[in-house]
């Protein structure tokens, strides 16, 4: 046995390590001496593999002059000229290539040929030498890509305008399913997609993932001019994923209103549903992204379509917290009272899920339900006493929300708060004051509630406080009129709607100082207004159906005013409406 070719560590020769300790000297020493060439070491990697892997050309040089096996594979199936371009010495790669005589040889265990290494290296330089020594241009390594497939995901332009020049077909599809174009389109490289557009390419060509080049580019954000370019070459606009979200849908998603506004010019359909029934609208609001909601508005987007959930875009809003998108959607005519398949609206969203008090405002403001019941029979303060904190359940209170309010279960809000008091003790005290409030000042309330209520030191204390207020109440007067804030608040909506005529009590309403009451002034200024703004509004219907009332019974004995407004009062005001329906 030659004695230079032994393994003296790992399997290694002593050739093997003077490569590797780039000792040039030593090598050309131990091969006059007569070490084996293209002796292997334990992975069956040759010296010159080891020379290639780093970049060493010198020593490279000396071992190609004695003939060291440039297609010699190790272990791995790794040739000197893969090991070569993984190191990237573009000089030593060149020498290595003009050593074979074949320019497509297969490079390792995936058919790698040098010109796929070539472009994957981003070498220019080599893909061009390559090509023009005859590469073959549309050579398939492993899972069927090319080299013009590789380029496209390295987003290199410059390097498919050359694969191109020498007769890419930018039509081969990987194993997957994929063109070039797609690739480039999935991956976001503009520049490739830009240069590819200018060929007969198939622009709505599909991978086994079922997705359009135009809802690949538009998830990755690319510029506008791309995705005209694209459209004015026939992408097919409202083409669906394989959850039929359309290039639209993936705009909403993303937050580009530019994007989002070329699709529409393109016809693309605001109120497309994807397979969950979500529209654009409604992806958009999840999100949060306003421009893009406005632009869909502006292009005839439905606003109360529901998805699968009978959930409309203002659930999502309302959900989600943003207070902007929420006004802006029900100024353009959003239901406010829309209900999903557990009966819930958006006021309850707001509650449960954001705790936002300037949400359930907006909401209330353009005529939300407070007290409407869900499928399991809960009002929104029965969600807030299970869900929300104490701020949001005095927000409730504070806007008229029914303490009394049964669900199926018959249980009150209170109900629920006390069987949760170890979780937060908090919305218990809130709603037990409340209800001691209202009892004191004469206003409703159920037997269910009260038998929660207890007699200990505290409460009776504070129905004290609550009985000095309310007296004090009963004796100021509003303005110059002879009714207090206390007949306001226990008054019923169709006695303040005469009331309401009186100016002195509308005028005085506005000088009454709330700080007077320290536990009553929200509750009573919150009542006050909320029920006189139902007085108003029974105003102007009892104004109507009395007149209403007094044409249909013409021919009837004529009754006094006081006995017409006695039979009205037993009318609800839908009751009035269909009266006054009914008379035209």
């Amino acid at each position: 046995m030659n004695f230079h070719n032994q393994f003296v560590s790992n399997k290694n020769s002593l050739l093997h390590i003077a490569v590797r300790e780039n000792q040039p000297d030593e090598v050309k020493k131990l091969i006059a001496e007569g070490a084996e060439i293209n002796c292997r070491d334990i992975n069956s990697s040759t010296p010159l593999h080891i020379a290639a892997e780093g970049g060493d050309i010198e020593i490279a040089n000396i071992l190609l002059e004695f003939d060291a096996d440039v297609l010699a594979k190790d272990n791995y199936g790794r040739t000197v000229l893969d090991t070569a371009f993984w190191n990237g010495n573009e000089q030593l790669i060149l020498t290595l290539l003009n050593k074979t005589n074949d320019v497509n040889i297969s490079t390792n265990n995936r058919n790698d040929t040098p010109l796929h290494l070539a472009v994957e290296l981003c070498s220019h330089e080599l893909v061009d030498w390559l090509l023009g020594h005859g590469a073959h241009v549309n050579a398939k390594k492993y899972r069927g890509k090319t080299p013009l497939h590789l380029a496209s995901s390295r987003g290199d332009g410059e390097i498919v305008m050359s694969l191109l020049h020498f007769g890419a077909d930018f039509n081969i599809k990987d194993d997957e399913g994929d063109t070039a174009f797609l690739i480039a389109s999935r991956q976001g490289k503009e520049s490739v997609v830009d240069i590819l557009l200018n060929y007969k390419i198939d622009v709505n060509i599909k991978g086994k993932t079922r997705e359009s080049a135009l809802l690949l580019l538009v998830e990755n954000k690319v510029r506008q001019n791309i995705i005209r370019r694209l459209l004015e070459k026939g992408a097919a606009v409202n083409d669906g994923s394989i959850i039929n979200r359309t290039s639209l849908h993936i705009c909403a998603i993303s937050g580009s209103s530019d994007i989002a506004a070329v699709l529409l010019e393109f016809e693309a359909n605001p109120n497309m549903q994807d397979a969950n029934g979500n529209t654009p609208l409604h992806l958009a609001c999840m999100q949060g992204n306003e421009g893009v909601i406005r632009v869909l508005l502006e292009h005839g987007a439905n606003i109360n379509v529901k998805n699968q959930l009978d959930k409309i875009a203002l659930h999502y809003a309302a959900m989600f917290g943003c207070s902007k998108i929420v006004r802006l959607l029900l100024a353009k005519g959003a239901n406010p009272n829309a209900r999903n398949i557990d009966g819930r609206t958006p006021l309850a969203y707001s509650v449960c899920e954001t705790c936002n008090s300037e949400i359930v405002n907006i909401l209330l403001e353009y005529g939300a339900d407070l007290n409407c019941l869900d499928r399991y029979g809960l009002t929104p303060l029965h969600i807030a006493a299970k869900a929300a904190g104490r701020q949001m359940i005095s927000c409730l209170l504070n806007l008229g929300a029914d303490i009394n309010a049964m669900d199926w279960n018959n249980r009150t809000p209170l109900s629920i708060a006390v069987s949760l008091s170890d979780q937060n003790r908090g919305v218990v005290v809130t709603l037990e004051n409340d209800i001691i409030m209202k009892k004191m000042i004469g206003l409703h309330v159920c037997e269910e509630n009260l038998k929660l209520i207890g007699e200990d030191e505290d409460i009776l204390f504070f129905e004290s406080k609550c009985h000095m207020e309310v007296s004090k109440m009963k004796t100021e007067k509003v303005g110059q009129s002879n009714i207090s804030c206390h007949d306001i608040v226990v008054k019923s909506i169709h006695q303040l709607a005469k009331i309401y005529r009186n100016s002195e009590v509308e005028l005085g309403l506005k000088e009454v100082n709330y700080d007077n009451y320290p536990l009553y002034g929200n509750m009573i200024q919150s009542l006050i207004k909320m029920k006189f703004n139902k007085a108003q509004k029974r105003n102007c219907l009892l104004r109507q159906g009395f007149v209403c009332f007094y044409e249909m019974s013409v021919n009837l004995p004529k009754l006094p005013l006081n006995c017409i407004d006695y039979i009205f009062s037993y009318l609800h005001n839908k009751d009035v409406i269909n009266l006054i329906n009914t008379s035209k």
